[in-house]
């Protein structure tokens, strides 16, 4: 009960902003990410969950292969989500 208490799925309103997450898809916590896109979706919010293949946690390259997308298609994305929210939704 203390735990779920804790987690940020049990504050999720219809009133939350929207939501653009990045998780690696070898992080230990993906299984939280995915779930708490889902309470997000679920409660009609605007939520995406971006999954960089062969990283870790913080993105970490997990491999020796590099992570996709880069850390600079990244950054892009994450530019092109606050231009949309926030500029173009006027707030």
């Amino acid at each position: 009960e203390r735990y779920e208490a804790a987690s940020a799925t049990c504050c999720v309103n219809t009133g939350d902003p929207p939501l653009l997450m990045f998780c690696g898809d070898m992080d230990y916590a993906f299984a939280n990410c995915e779930y708490m896109i889902q309470t997000c979706q679920e409660a009609g919010l605007d939520a995406t969950l971006l999954v960089v293949n062969l990283a870790g946690h913080a993105l970490v390259q997990a491999t020796d292969e590099p992570i996709s997308p880069s850390l600079e298609e990244i950054e892009e994305l994450r530019l092109h989500f606050f231009i949309r929210h926030l500029l173009l939704s006027g707030l």
